[in-house]
C-alpha cells in the first residue's frame, strides 16, 4: 500500500523533530526548506498534504498567503502553531480551509489530525470529481468571484467551454471578456459593471469566440452570496454552453414557420376547392334530384356529407396547428371564469342531454385564458358526448401539489378500455364509428396540445362502463 507523502515546511530546528515523528508514523516526508512552498514545489514533490510549522513572525509576514494555501494548491493544509499564536489570529483565519494542531506535538494527536485532514480531502476530491463529471455531461462550469479581493476562480468546465488550457491561462475577467463576440461586448461590459450592486439572481446570454475560431452560445447565471453583514460579497455563477439548445430553438422556429405556411394552405388553398365541390354538389342535388333514382340521390347526399366532414377536419387541423404558434400570452386568470365560458358554449348540449356540470373552487393561474376555456370545453363535451346515462354528470375539481395544480374531470359515461388510454389523445384516433358517435374525434388531441403548451401533462383513468376521469396539471407559477 503506497505511503502518504507530506510536504513539510518551517524552521529547520523544529521541522527535524516533526519529520522524525512523521517517519515513525509511516509517512513519507519531503521538505521545501524554511520558506512557504510555492507552485513549483508542489509540482515537483506531488505531496498529498502540506504541513507548515508556523511562528508568529510567519503570520505577521505572510498571514494572508498562508490562510489561502488550501485553495491555492488544492491540498489539505495543517498548521503547527502554539496556543498564543492561535489566540492572536484574526477571526475567519481558518475560513480558507486550513486546519491546525497545537505544539508541543503529541504523536497520537498528530496522527489523528493528519488522518482527519486526509479523509476530508478525499471526500472533497470525490465531490469535485462528481461535479466535474456532471459539468462535462451538461456542458456547464461554475465560478466564484470575491469582490473585495478581486479574486476569480473557474472550474474545469469553464475552461472547457471557453476552449482554454487551465495550465496556460489564469482565471480573470479580462480573459473572459476577450473571448466575447465583438457584437456582444458592450452588453457584457455593462453586465459586469452592474453585477456587484445586484443582490438577486441574474442571468445573461451571449456569444463567445474560442481559440480555434468557432462560435458558441453561452448562458451565464450568478447569485450574490454573503454569510454576514461584515463578510465579503462573493458572486457564485454558472456558465452553460447552450449552442445545441439554440440550434434546436432555431429548428423549432423554422418548424413553426412551416406550420404557419401549412395553416395558410389549409385555410385558403385547400378549403377553396373544397367549398367549390360542396357548392356544386348541393347545386346538383337541388336541380337534378327529381331526375335521379334513389341510388343517385344517396350518392349525392353521401358526397355532400363527406365534403362537410372534410371541411370540418381541415378547420380542426388548422386550429390544432395554431395552439402553439398563435396562442395569447400567459396572464393571471381565474379558471372559474374559463369554466363558465365553456359551459355557456355547451348550453344547448347540456339541455339536450339533461346533463350537469359541478365544480369545486378553481384557482387563479397564469394561463392563456382562451385556450383554457377551450380545454374545459373539449373535456366536458367529450364527457357528455360519450355518455348513455339518463342524466350525464361531469365533476371538476383540483388540488395543489408542490409547484403544480392537479385537475380532474370525472364523468359517468361509457368509459375507456385501458389499452386505448394513450390512443385517445392522438390525431384522428377514433374508438367508435361515425354512425355511433358523430364528430371528427380531435377534442382530446386539442386538450393535450393546450396542456403541453402550458407546461403540464394530461392522462386518463377509466374502465369500460365505469365512467372516465381525465386528469391534467398546470404550473402554479410561471418564471
Amino acid at each position: 500500500m503506497p505511503t502518504t507523502t507530506i510536504l513539510l515546511s518551517g524552521k529547520k530546528q523544529s521541522t527535524e523533530m516533526i519529520a522524525g515523528l512523521l517517519s515513525e508514523l509511516g509517512y513519507t516526508v519531503v521538505s521545501a526548506a524554511e520558506k512557504t512552498p510555492g507552485p513549483g514545489d508542489i509540482d515537483r514533490l506531488r505531496p498529498q498534504l502540506l504541513l507548515c510549522d508556523i511562528t508568529a513572525d510567519d503570520i505577521a509576514a505572510s498571514g494572508e498567503s498562508v490562510r489561502h494555501l488550501p485553495g491555492r494548491f488544492n491540498l489539505p493544509v495543517v498548521l503547527c502553531l502554539t496556543a498564543d499564536i492561535l489566540d492572536d489570529l484574526p477571526a475567519g483565519f481558518f475560513d480558507g480551509g486550513c486546519s491546525y494542531i497545537i505544539k508541543p506535538l503529541v504523536r497520537r494527536d498528530l496522527q489523528l489530525r493528519l488522518e482527519q485532514s486526509l479523509a476530508v480531502d478525499r471526500r472533497r476530491q470525490r465531490r469535485e470529481n462528481l461535479l466535474n463529471f456532471t459539468e462535462a455531461v451538461s456542458d456547464m462550469g461554475h465560478w466564484h468571484y470575491n469582490i473585495d479581493t478581486d479574486r476569480l476562480q473557474w472550474s474545469p468546465g469553464v475552461y472547457r467551454i471557453l476552449g482554454l488550457d487551465p495550465d496556460l491561462t489564469g482565471a480573470d475577467r479580462e480573459t473572459l471578456i476577450s473571448s466575447v463576440h465583438a457584437d456582444d461586448l458592450q452588453m457584457i461590459e455593462e453586465y459586469y459593471r452592474e453585477a456587484p450592486s445586484k443582490r438577486r439572481p441574474t442571468s445573461i446570454s451571449y456569444r463567445i469566440v474560442r481559440g480555434d475560431g468557432t462560435h458558441r452560445f453561452v448562458r451565464e447565471h450568478f447569485l450574490p452570496l454573503q454569510e454576514g453583514t461584515d463578510a465579503p460579497v462573493v458572486l457564485a455563477g454558472v456558465l452553460q454552453d447552450i449552442t445545441e439548445q439554440r440550434t434546436t430553438e432555431k429548428a423549432l422556429e423554422r418548424s413553426a414557420a412551416e406550420m404557419d405556411q401549412f395553416a395558410h394552405i389549409a385555410s385558403h388553398d385547400l378549403q377553396e376547392p373544397l367549398r367549390a365541390i360542396n357548392g356544386f354538389m348541393q347545386l346538383l342535388q337541388s336541380r337534378y334530384r327529381d331526375r335521379l333514382d334513389d341510388k343517385g340521390c344517396e350518392f349525392i347526399d353521401r358526397s355532400i356529407n363527406a365534403g362537410r366532414r372534410m371541411e370540418q377536419l381541415i378547420k380542426e387541423l388548422l386550429a390544432l396547428s395554431r395552439i402553439s404558434s398563435r396562442g395569447d400570452p400567459f396572464e393571471a386568470e381565474n379558471l372559474e371564469k374559463m369554466l363558465k365560458a365553456a359551459t355557456d358554449r355547451l348550453g344547448p348540449l347540456l339541455r339536450e342531454t339533461d346533463g350537469e356540470v359541478v365544480s369545486g373552487v378553481l384557482p387563479r393561474l397564469p394561463v392563456d385564458g382562451k385556450q383554457i376555456a377551450k380545454l374545459f370545453y373539449h373535456l366536458i363535451a367529450n364527457a357528455l358526448h360519450y355518455n348513455t346515462s339518463a342524466r350525464p354528470r361531469v365533476e371538476i375539481n383540483c388540488r395543489q401539489q408542490d409547484s403544480m395544480y392537479h385537475f380532474w374531470v370525472r364523468d359517468n359515461g361509457i368509459g375507456i378500455a385501458p389499452e386505448f388510454h394513450q390512443r385517445i389523445f392522438e390525431v384522428f384516433q377514433r374508438l367508435h364509428t361515425q354512425r355511433e358517435y358523430p364528430g371528427v374525434g380531435m377534442g382530446l388531441t386539442h386538450a393535450r396540445k393546450i396542456v403541453e403548451r402550458h407546461g403540464g401533462a394530461i392522462w386518463v383513468e377509466s374502465e369500460p362502463a365505469k365512467g372516465a376521469a381525465l386528469h391534467f396539471t398546470l404550473p402554479a407559477n410561471r418564471q
